[in-house]
């Protein structure tokens, strides 16, 4: 069975560069591409997704948001920030809400990796509660 990721970024060409990037995954991954904190979780209502990577700073509704949203209502979602604004006081937040954090830009083998390591230790994550 294919392992559902959703992809969040308000810039498009951020969206464009991940789906010609990620189609070598497409016979593995089944993946989802939302343009707001809000398109994602309406997405996340229609479909059981296993990991989340979000940008940080979008408008509307941040990644901070977006990641508390989806702890509080879909817990078993693993979640991932690829984020150019890492700065100190987001990552504070960030590491309270996410499993794993990556900047931008990312080379896109690291970002593979980096899912698919999320993946194989899923189980694992939810062991520990944040």
């Amino acid at each position: 069975m294919k392992k559902r990721i959703l992809f969040v970024d308000d810039e498009p060409n951020i969206i464009q560069g991940l789906k010609r990037a990620l189609r070598c995954r497409k016979n593995e991954w089944e993946m989802f591409f939302a343009d707001s904190g809000q398109k994602a979780l309406e997405l996340l209502a229609e479909n059981q997704v296993d990991v989340i990577v979000t940008d940080m700073c979008m408008p509307g509704m941040d990644g901070v948001k977006l990641l508390t949203e989806v702890m509080k209502h879909y817990p078993r979602t693993a979640r991932i920030i690829l984020s150019g604004n890492l700065y100190k006081e987001m990552h504070v937040f960030s590491s309270k809400t996410a499993h794993k954090s990556l900047s931008k830009p990312c080379d896109t083998e690291k970002l593979i990796k980096s899912i698919e390591q999320v993946l194989e230790n899923k189980e694992g994550l939810f062991d520990n509660s944040f």
